[in-house]
């Protein structure tokens, strides 16, 4: 990649329950990216693709629109430079090479298509940015789940599995990928993990339902069962009304909580955390990785 100047970036995240636009600023003096700008389209693309292993016409119609509306806010906004990346869905799609070519037209760039090794790297720029060692970092989406992990001398342990809040709600999960999971965990050694570290709105959604403080504190294996118990009886009204679930997460919360509770049961010491960050955040700070040093990168998220 080459070296850029650049002080305002944009994202593009096609993700499995969603399509998220994100811009930020650039700093060179402070060395620091700032949310400015953030826009979501709710077209659940993993509906299609867990199911009938492609993206039918319909919700192609659909995907190309919120494209043509987020190209619009490009435009507009005079971004030096801007990325589009999908993930599990796109990447598990049968016809993603002739969605990612319309895409392009739209863009007049390429779709990056992640894959989920990619995608559990982008989770290391949160770790050195926020200085997270020997903590599980936990990214859970509707498609896959990418885990990063880096120790005291600074061993990288990466990994992303078929399992998502949408996958599940379709039955789509497979037993090896949960046992993979567990392996996974097993091969850092529960003694290094410190914490588990909740990455991305899903989770950040459901912890501050009954804890709003949660940035300052940290909760317990028990803590989220109970209150997962608590909502799972409740209707989908109710848990917008009673937890301020969003409307378009609100199906989804307890599959994503289910991933995180097996994952704190195979480290039951440990505590879990959350961190303001998402694909997006990790995609525009390895855009600029050629001019820094990652541990020079800062977040600051608005």
């Amino acid at each position: 990649m080459q070296t850029r100047s650049f002080s305002r970036i944009g994202n593009i995240d096609i993700g499995s329950n969603s399509i998220k636009y994100k811009e930020f600023s650039y700093s060179n003096k402070s060395k620091k990216i700032k949310l400015i700008k953030t826009k979501r389209i709710n077209i659940r693309l993993g509906r299609d693709v867990f199911k009938f292993k492609r993206i039918r016409n319909k919700t192609k119609n659909n995907l190309y629109k919120a494209m043509k509306i987020m190209s619009e806010d490009i435009s507009e906004n005079n971004l030096q430079y801007f990325d589009v990346v999908a993930t599990s869905a796109i990447r598990d799609s049968k016809n993603r090479k002739a969605i990612c070519k319309q895409i392009k037209k739209i863009f007049s760039t390429e779709c990056r298509v992640l894959s989920g090794k990619d995608e559990a790297k982008l989770l290391s720029y949160a770790s050195y940015s926020h200085d997270i060692k020997n903590c599980l970092l936990v990214d859970v989406g509707g498609g896959s789940t990418e885990l990063y992990f880096t120790d005291e001398k600074g061993v990288e342990y990466l990994e992303s599995f078929n399992i998502g809040s949408v996958r599940i709600k379709q039955n789509r999960d497979k037993d090896k990928e949960w046992i993979a999971l567990s392996d996974f965990i097993k091969n850092i050694g529960i003694e290094n993990i410190k914490s588990v570290v909740g990455i991305g709105g899903n989770i950040r959604e459901i912890v501050n339902g009954f804890n709003s403080n949660i940035e300052l504190q940290s909760v317990s294996l028990k803590d989220l069962k109970d209150f997962v118990n608590k909502f799972s009886y409740c209707s989908n009204k109710k848990r917008i009304s009673n937890y301020n679930f969003s409307e378009y997460r609100v199906d989804v919360a307890e599959y994503t909580a289910k991933i995180f509770i097996y994952i704190m049961k195979q480290v039951p010491h440990s505590r879990l955390k959350l961190l303001k960050y998402s694909i997006s955040e990790g995609s525009v700070l390895d855009s600029i990785s050629n001019q820094k040093k990652k541990s020079e990168l800062k977040i600051s998220v608005a």
